[in-house]
């Protein structure tokens, strides 16, 4: 057997959603287990993170080692990143193929809460994706992401829903809908414009690729949403998000 790694800043990181530091240990699940078994190559003594999804985080040493159960012996805390002064939303309409899972996987960078939606010009009826189990692949994108980024607080998944059932739930604070360069006929703020105030949360509304249709700008509107542009240049559908999403986080930490 070789020998057990040292200590060091760049831990392999593993999803523990059961972390409770008053065990002194932990138990990995049979896909985390796995992971560290088959693909991180890792062996009992060596220095692990290990993080509940909900903003703890804790450095570890591999006890007992199984691919179906792993035990991690807890050691001491790990500071994590601060949260964004504003909790974000990112309310996405579905995008083809794996686009859609690249959109997940940025936003775990930042938001709380993922919600995606399916819009007139959406190509997938939400019946197709919860037979296809989609909101389950999101999750595990999430974690995935928050492996590498070092992220310990994962964003809620939501199961996906029409644009219209996300509109008639009640606002958390302000929803800003994002709107195309081709669709904004003068009516959109430039985002900045559009970032006044406190808000004390923000749900960022980011169309398909065949973008929204002039009746969903409009209800959106009516339902008291604040139409916001990102400038004359159209985005990737896949990029509107994260581009987004930077520039709100960056405008209101600064505030902060």
């Amino acid at each position: 057997m070789r020998s057990p790694k040292t200590k060091s800043a760049s831990s392999p990181r593993f999803y523990a959603p059961d972390l409770n530091p008053s065990l002194g240990e932990t138990t990995l699940s049979a896909e985390e287990s796995h992971h560290l078994v088959r693909v991180m190559r890792l062996v009992a003594g060596d220095t692990v993170a290990v993080f509940d999804g909900r903003g703890l985080e804790f450095e570890g040493r591999v006890g007992r080692i199984d691919r179906n159960a792993t035990v991690v012996s807890l050691e001491r805390p790990i500071a994590t990143p601060p949260a964004p002064a504003v909790a974000t939303t990112l309310v996405q309409a579905v995008l083809k193929g794996d686009k859609m899972d690249g959109v997940v996987r940025d936003a775990t960078m930042g938001v709380s809460r993922v919600i995606p939606i399916v819009t007139e010009r959406t190509l997938v009826k939400v019946s197709s994706l919860e037979r296809a189990h989609a909101r389950e692949r999101w999750q595990r994108v999430a974690v995935s992401s928050a492996k590498q980024c070092r992220r310990a607080a994962l964003p809620a998944i939501d199961s996906p829903r029409h644009f219209l059932d996300w509109l008639k739930t009640p606002a958390e604070g302000r929803r800003m809908f994002l709107v195309e360069p081709s669709a904004d006929n003068g009516v959109a703020l430039p985002l900045r414009e559009a970032l006044t105030g406190d808000p004390p949360a923000i749900a960022c509304a980011v169309g398909p690729e065949g973008g929204w249709t002039h009746e969903e700008q409009e209800t959106a509107a009516a339902a008291g949403c604040t139409l916001a542009s990102l400038g004359p240049m159209t985005l990737r559908a896949d990029a509107v998000g994260l581009v987004a999403l930077s520039l709100i986080h960056f405008a209101l930490d600064s505030r902060r």
